[in-house]
């Protein structure tokens, strides 16, 4: 028989489990420390080329039941396969969980909590690997909405009737200035035109970094938005990347929520009326993308009214 019960039950309960090696369990925190400590690590680990991990990155009920599950794992170098957010866990953790996760060739798929995954949008919505598979998942207080899983909605594209329709590279004017504009009219704001000097400075810089793939800030007039990519992100990906910074922007303060979002004030600036854009490969292989912006934004007052 199998019994499934949340943590706030576990709790209530007291002692309620007996690990194999007969210690009884109570509570939460006893059973994550059981669960990580050397009951797991000194379980002798057996690869095997047909066995594979699925990680997980979430709220404590989550990971609890995960734990629970029997599906934890800490190897001997004492690396785990979870990551248990909470309040004093920072954007960074979270970051380097992810990157290690889904560069980890002993796990297949990365479980991550919607309200986890938007703290980290950017490398979430720029994953572009088959395995390990991203999934995310919802939590006890954040309910799952799959109008903001990127996953999904890449998924549902490529079988969608329109997918076809829509192969083309989406690296022209027309794609940048429709990227852009559709987030601005989110807000209000007016349309931005095609600029060609600054699609000249944007090509510029980037040849000048064409070897090394610095695109570190210069300084100029213009308003900017750089960044460098693994992946061969279309430049409308890359905008929408860049847009997608709005769940983070708290109008009231005028900032950045959990980390800045530069790049969506940019893309929404009221005083900015012109962008110029240019994509290059480097010779090392990463993808250098540039954007500048006549004029730039305002760093203090709020982009739009």
């Amino acid at each position: 028989m199998l019994l499934i019960f949340d943590s706030d039950r576990i709790a209530s309960f007291g002692i309620v489990i007996r690990n194999d090696r007969g210690a009884f369990v109570q509570g939460v925190s006893d059973i994550l420390q059981v669960t990580s400590s050397s009951e797991m690590a000194n379980r002798v680990q057996i690869p095997t080329s047909n066995s594979a991990l699925i990680a997980m990155i979430a709220d404590e009920d989550s990971v609890v039941g995960f734990l629970l599950a029997g599906v934890g794992n800490v190897d001997l170098r004492r690396k785990s396969n979870y990551l248990l957010v909470d309040s004093k866990t920072t954007v960074k953790q979270i970051e380097d969980a992810f990157k290690d996760f889904t560069t980890r060739e002993d796990i297949a798929i990365v479980l991550i909590s919607q309200y986890v995954a938007n703290m980290v949008r950017f490398l979430v919505d720029s994953y572009n690997k088959p395995v390990p598979a991203i999934l995310e998942i919802p939590s006890k207080d954040h309910p799952y909405d799959p109008a903001q899983d990127s996953v999904l909605s890449r998924v549902k594209h490529l079988f969608s009737a329109e997918s076809v329709a829509s192969e083309r590279p989406q690296n022209s004017h027309q794609d940048y200035l429709d990227a852009h504009n559709a987030a601005r009219a989110e807000v209000v704001v007016k349309p931005l035109k095609w600029k060609n000097t600054l699609e000249a400075f944007s090509r510029n810089t980037s040849i000048r970094s064409f070897s090394t793939c610095n695109v570190a800030r210069v300084p100029f007039e213009n308003g900017e938005n750089v960044g460098e990519a693994t992946l061969p992100l279309t430049g409308v990906e890359a905008v929408k990347l860049w847009a997608n910074e709005k769940s983070y922007y708290d109008y009231d303060k005028n900032e950045g929520v959990v980390r800045n979002c530069w790049h969506y004030i940019q893309v929404v600036s009221n005083l900015t009326v012109s962008v110029g854009f240019d994509r290059s490969q480097c010779k090392n292989g990463i993808w250098a993308i540039s954007c500048y912006y006549y004029p730039p934004c305002d760093i203090i007052n709020r982009p739009y009214d």
